[in-house]
């Protein structure tokens, strides 16, 4: 004898089946989200450049890229009180000889504290910079200036450790203070020209800091093990 079934066995059957296929569906693309993930993360794993430094990762990778950064500011005004362009003043002179002192010391601190996980010193591509001229040594010195200080400002928003904070917030205090010395003798009155909304100094992601940074150097720099905000 067939079965009758009534209107409310189909729907449940129905229902049933909806649920199976729902909940195989739901597998599936689980499964594939899975799969395209776990593809995404070994696209996205970083790849070393081959022959370059390497900064490293977490506080230390950062403490090296502020090391750098010193190293940049220390080298730029060794070079520019050893080609002194025409005209230079006792006043520029001394300037950029008191800078100078204290992003060595900037500099050495670093290393030391670094100790053997510092890079090495580098070598700089001044291929930008016509020393013999005061306007190109004023220009590229604010310049220089401005992205040291958005550096550091954006190293001391990803680093973790207290101690290490308090080493690079005394350095990036100094380097504010040189930063708006020479946009003030630039441009009288400008002090600091490079802040955001609040009035506060730019800060700057690490990585693309870098980016900035690595033109002054004849070496090859890799960061992309570099914390990111």
């Amino acid at each position: 004898m067939k079965e009758v079934r009534t209107q409310d066995q189909i729907a449940q059957e129905t229902a049933s089946l909806s649920r199976r296929k729902f909940l195989n569906y739901a597998g599936a693309i689980a499964g594939a989200g899975i799969l395209m993930a776990s593809c995404k993360k070994e696209e996205d794993a970083p790849v070393p450049e081959e022959g370059a430094i390497e900064l490293g990762s977490s506080d230390t990778g950062l403490l090296n890229y502020a090391y750098l950064l010193q190293q940049l500011e220390a080298a730029f005004y060794t070079d520019v009180l050893k080609n002194p362009y025409p005209g230079m003043t006792n006043t520029d002179k001394g300037i950029f000889t008191a800078i100078r002192d204290h992003e060595i010391v900037h500099r050495e601190v670093l290393k030391n504290y670094l100790g053997p996980d510092a890079i090495p010193t580098l070598e700089n591509d001044w291929s930008s910079i016509d020393f013999s001229l005061k306007d190109s040594v004023w220009a590229k010195a604010k310049f220089i200036e401005e992205v040291v200080v958005a550096g550091l400002n954006g190293i001391c928003k990803v680093i973790t450790s207290e101690t290490h904070l308090v080493y690079l917030s005394k350095m990036t205090v100094v380097d504010a203070r040189h930063s708006a010395t020479i946009n003030d003798l630039i441009t009288p009155g400008t002090f600091a020209e490079k802040t955001d909304n609040d009035g506060k100094e730019v800060s700057q992601d690490p990585h693309s800091s870098l980016d900035i940074t690595r033109k002054f150097f004849k070496k090859a720099i890799s960061g992309i093990y570099l914390p990111k905000y």
